[in-house]
């Protein structure tokens, strides 16, 4: 064994596999970053087989092989290795050892297992990598992850001058207590005290208004730099998280990107609050240790020794530290996600009678996530007692042997007393620079996690793209969709053409691919295969505000802001009047009962849209899209809480509107009218026409058709 396996955990719910190869590989020392594995190794929704961990180890150089086994063949394998984990998750282990085995799990961190726990989980399967003489070992860079807040630090010049100006003044201060110490003392022994005791108390006083200052102003400073670092890093990582492409957020939760969120502003206070101290007292450390070192060598090594032994205490418990921070976290994020999953669900919960099973699965994870803290205090508790216990016995220390030294005539009494009382400062100050030492490493914490926004590419600008507006024509040829480039295909080589004005339907059984296929149409994901035009050019040549300026897009989840309904429809968008929202309320037949309501379009829509029913949120949608005013609308299910009258009135609407749509229905009864129906199975289309002809052709939409009706009937 080269030592422990490093500790990586996964950012996203499916990444596991990518994350034991990269242990791996950084166990072997290969510095790979898991941002770089993921560019050459696309995760997507469905996470990566063995076959292709597999083939990431065999162009590294490794040799691999797969065994199927049990814990006592496990034990004549060489760790680590990966096994995999209750049939859907990947885990390395480290160790097999008699009663217990230890694994790096990529979702919780280092755990030790009973054999009996471990085998409940382990699926059966390990897959064992060896070096060979081929191994590449070279390093990719890694990004550091502090470049993006020191930044608005480093280019605050004002504030670090004052910074380097206030730390030389604070020094100066603090190196007047020892320097008058001595003076007194030796004033009072040889009897010359009274003579200076006026400027003493000056100096005294001096000193104190000096500290005082200096003291303010680092309040001051620490103040500036949170509401700069606030400003610039959390509006830079939240924009740059809008400016994601849609595949990011199906792959992570909302609790979980919340979370990240959330730790901005925990990064924030950390770092402009102990960033100031740390800089302030590591300054003040080192010019203490100068002047200690100028006044008594010999008791400058004693007091460098008890450093040494502060030292090497908080690099023994560095990566403990380090991953129970990490582990804590990880829970705690996994915690705030089921939270919010609980109260986006509430109603199938309530409805199902299962809030105490939920509530069951919470307390796991949440538990989970008080073992690591428990952890996290043990350790971080050693530390500080090593450090509490140098403190109190270090001056103590230097005071005995400063005695010896000044019966031996090496110094004097006052620079005994002067030295100790200095060194009190200096452990102190000690104690404040490795507690904000351990501080950062909860940053680092924080910052693994707000990386994944980083270091993910953002959508392109196009702000010099095309800005016309769509006039309606829509082509598509030989599209073809998977999420990662080894999953299964989700769409194969759909082509139809959309003409200005014409209505498209697409239907067919859940599952086929519709509501990707219009995802795709919206420019939410890009085809993998194929192209899709709009009026003879690809979506990235418009500007993105003229694209979907004449773009609307109704999908089967609606989600409502909070803010009125007014605000709702109009989305911010200065161009659309009150009329325009009057005007695509009644359209889409909402606006009685807007009207109707106390406030009227004033009315506040809760968080979600809670306090709307859902044909009351579909409207609202429709209206939002209606206006607009758009040359080109896809409706998914986009009608399917409404009643047959209010449905119909809308697609008679929609008729009378020179606008291409493109309807995804199961109520076949409102695409009868469609130019054009394309009917899909297993991502193809397998059957086109109008109504009528497809009925005549007697195929799949024929037997859909009349199924409908017999229920109906």
């Amino acid at each position: 064994m080269k030592g422990r396996i490093p500790q990586i955990l996964q950012l996203t719910q499916t990444e596991c596999g990518l994350c034991c190869v990269l242990m791996l590989l950084h166990f072997h020392g290969i510095k790979e970053s898991l941002f770089s594995l993921r560019r050459q190794i696309e995760v997507g929704r469905d996470g990566v087989s063995l076959s292709q961990l597999r083939q990431i180890l065999h162009t590294r150089g490794f040799e691999t092989k797969l065994f199927r086994t049990n814990i006592p063949g496990m034990r004549g394998l060489k760790a680590p290795f990966i096994a995999y984990w209750e049939s859907y998750h990947f885990v390395v282990v480290e160790n097999v050892g008699r009663d217990f085995v230890t694994i790096v799990d990529p979702a919780v961190g280092r755990t030790r297992l009973p054999i009996q726990e471990f085998a409940d989980s382990f699926s059966g399967i390990v897959l064992v990598a060896t070096e060979t003489a081929n191994v590449v070992r070279a390093v990719t860079p890694q990004p550091s992850p502090w470049l993006n807040f020191l930044r608005p630090l480093l280019a605050s010049k004002s504030l670090i001058g004052l910074i380097l100006l206030l730390s030389t003044t604070l020094y100066g201060a603090v190196l007047g207590v020892p320097i008058l110490t001595r003076r007194i003392v030796d004033a009072q022994l040889t009897g010359r005290l009274p003579s200076i005791e006026y400027l003493i108390v000056l100096a005294l006083v001096l000193g104190a208004l000096v500290y005082y200052l200096v003291s303010v102003s680092r309040v001051w400073i620490t103040t500036r730099l949170s509401v700069r670092l606030g400003r610039i890093v959390m509006t830079d990582t939240f924009g740059r998280l809008l400016r994601l492409p849609y595949k990011f957020f199906s792959t992570r939760s909302p609790g979980e990107l919340m979370y990240r969120l959330s730790s901005v502003n925990m990064i924030r206070d950390t770092v402009s609050a102990q960033l100031v101290g740390g800089v302030f007292d590591l300054g003040m450390l080192l010019f203490i240790a100068g002047y200690m070192l100028l006044e008594s060598w010999e008791l400058s090594l004693v007091a460098l020794a008890f450093f040494g032994v502060i030292m090497a205490t908080l690099i023994l418990n560095r990566q403990g530290v380090g991953e129970s921070v990490r582990n804590e976290n990880t829970e705690l994020s996994k915690s705030q996600s089921m939270q919010m999953e609980a109260v986006l669900s509430i109603v199938s919960l309530k409805l199902s009678g299962t809030e105490d099973r939920f509530l069951a699965r919470w307390r796991k994870v949440y538990e989970r996530s008080l073992t690591r803290l428990a952890r996290r205090s043990l350790l971080q508790g050693r530390i500080d007692g090593v450090v509490a216990v140098i403190r109190v016995v270090a001056p103590l220390g230097i005071l005995l042997y400063g005695m010896h030294l000044y019966r031996g005539g090496t110094i004097s009494i006052g620079t005994v007393v002067a030295f100790q009382a200095i060194s009190a400062t200096f452990f102190s100050l000690a104690s404040s620079v490795f507690g904000t030492y351990t501080q950062f490493l909860m940053v680092d914490s924080y910052l693994d996690r707000i990386q994944d926004i980083v270091h993910t590419d953002p959508e392109p600008d196009r702000a010099h793209g095309i800005k016309a507006c769509l006039d309606g024509m829509l082509d598509v040829r030989g599209v073809g969709f998977s999420y990662t480039a080894t999953s299964p295909q989700i769409l194969q080589d759909v082509s139809f053409r959309a003409m200005p004005g014409q209505k498209i339907a697409i239907v067919g059984q859940s599952g086929c691919g519709k509501s990707t296929l219009g995802k795709i149409l919206s420019g939410l994901y890009t085809p993998t295969s194929g192209e899709i035009t709009y009026d003879g050019n690809l979506a990235e040549d418009y500007e993105r505000k003229a694209f979907y300026g004449s773009f609307g897009y109704v999908p089967q989840e609606i989600i409502l802001e909070n803010k009125s309904v007014h605000e709702n429809i109009a989305m911010d968008d200065e161009e659309i009047t009150v009329a325009d929202v009057e005007a695509a309320a009644t359209a889409a037949r909402i606006h009685e009962e807007i009207q109707q309501m106390p406030m009227g379009y004033n009315t506040l829509v809760s968080e979600l849209g809670a306090n709307f029913s859902g044909g009351q949120r579909q409207r609202i949608a429709l209206a939002r899209a209606f206006a607009k005013k758009p040359r080109v609308l896809v409706l998914d299910e986009a009608t399917s809480s409404l009643d047959i009258l209010n449905e119909t009135r809308i697609s008679d609407f929609l008729r009378t509107q020179e606008c291409t749509s493109v309807v995804i229905s199961h109520r076949l009864a409102t695409i009868m009218d469609a130019d054009e129906i394309l009917v899909m199975k297993d991502g193809r289309i397998i059957e086109r026409g109008t109504h009528e002809a497809l009925c005549a052709l007697n195929g799949h939409y024929c037997a859909m058709f009349e199924s409908q009706l017999a229920t109906v009937q």
